[in-house]
């Protein structure tokens, strides 16, 4: 498994220095970099940029929205920059018609990929994760498009009174990437924290995700409380010691 950074996390140092803070990134030993947006920056330039610093696409996320009015720029500038990935990082999901809905947006999006060799992903919050039926609105989305893969985000899983691992395991051979940050709890309240200072057992997480066939394991914070180069810097440095043994 090769280790990404979802950019959003570094996104306030991105808006003022995107050349000097990605090469930050690079220098910290990522291999990779999952988008929330471009900074403004043309395809062949953000080719070139990466190119020079040996970094990788692990995905994009890109809202729903974008790809229903503007698919085919999506393609094109995510295919110049070496992205097979699309993820939709977020949608309104409360009940089971608003899943119905999302599912028949959803549905045209992945044909459209599909017929230039791209993958759409769902990336996950802890809103999706409501019981229904067997199992949750998360999963009647995925069980009616077979070919929507699953970015699992480990800690808003957690977040929704959910077991990581097992739910995990539910979508082996789906979960190309996998979302990690880990969880502390702040005035009695959950909040987000670099790997290996909260309480998840990243150590089970990342064994099942390896088990899954993921390839990418993306590092991300919401907030970064010590900032983002630093948050970046302690969480893959755990994961470097974690991937070593």
């Amino acid at each position: 498994m090769k280790i990404a950074v979802q950019l959003y996390t570094l996104r306030r140092e991105l808006e003022k220095d995107f050349y000097s803070v990605i090469k930050q990134v690079a220098e910290l030993g990522y291999e990779g970099v999952e988008f929330a947006g471009f900074y403004n920056i043309n395809a062949n330039d953000m080719h070139d940029v990466l190119t020079n610093l040996n970094l990788k696409v692990a995905g994009s996320h890109t809202s729903l929205e974008l790809l229903e009015k503007n698919i085919d720029e999506v393609i094109e500038y995510n295919q110049i920059i070496g992205n097979k990935d699309i993820v939709i990082p977020w949608a309104k999901v409360d009940n089971i018609d608003d899943v119905k809905h999302l599912i028949n947006r959803i549905k045209p999006i992945i044909g459209k990929l599909k017929n230039v060799n791209m993958n759409l992903h769902y990336h996950n919050h802890n809103h999706e994760l409501v019981p229904y039926q067997e199992g949750y609105l998360l999963d009647y989305l995925f069980n009616e498009l077979p070919e929507l893969s699953a970015e699992i985000d480990t800690h808003w899983v957690t977040r929704a009174n959910v077991e990581p691992i097992s739910y995990l395991k539910k979508y082996q051979k789906r979960t190309k990437l996998v979302h990690l940050k880990d969880l502390v709890i702040i005035d009695g309240k959950p909040n987000y924290a670099p790997l290996g200072e909260g309480i998840m057992d990243l150590v089970g997480i990342i064994d099942q995700a390896q088990e899954n066939g993921c390839e990418w394991l993306v590092v991300e914070n919401d907030e970064p409380r010590q900032g983002g180069i630093r948050d970046i810097q302690i969480s893959i440095n755990y994961l470097k010691k974690i991937l070593s043994r």
